[in-house]
């Protein structure tokens, strides 16, 4: 299972994150959009691209977007705004430059890193989040070809 793979050979951040050095979180959090997004003061926060049905739903409370740009939630703070695509670092690659171990006075950074990674362990995610998590995702897609609605 991929939350074994995840486990295996890991090491702590400052954090106290589990980070997985075999690159397996890498390719979850690419598959799902997750990406460290550099803030306007400098620093990297966790950051997910909303889907397009959130995007709707959102788009009014962040106004219009600014040229290339993507909407997205910042874990931790459920916040949502627009961001520049050019300001996402992948997330095995901000592990790699100590992202995870910044910002660690913060409580909720560190809660928004602990969120990333209980979604990669075990596919849930933050309550109240704009994705549901896959087992729903899956049932909901199995009641639509029983029903055809």
């Amino acid at each position: 299972s991929s939350a074994h793979t995840f486990r295996e050979g890991k090491k702590e951040s400052s954090a106290g994150v589990a980070m997985a050095e075999d690159g397996g979180w890498g390719a979850w959090c690419e598959g799902e959009r997750v990406y460290w997004g550099r803030l306007r003061g400098g620093s990297w926060w966790p950051v997910q691209v909303v889907g397009e049905h959130a995007r709707e739903k959102w788009r009014e409370q962040v106004g219009p977007p600014r040229g290339a740009v993507e909407m997205v939630l910042y874990f931790g703070t459920k916040e949502v705004s627009w961001m520049r695509r050019d300001v996402f670092v992948a997330w095995d690659e901000g592990l790699r430059r100590g992202f995870a171990g910044k910002n660690t006075h913060r409580g909720a950074f560190v809660l928004a890193v602990k969120e990333v990674e209980r979604a990669a362990a075990s596919g849930e995610w933050p309550k109240g989040w704009w994705k549901t998590t896959p087992a729903d995702t899956l049932v909901a897609a199995q009641r639509q070809i029983e029903t055809g609605v």
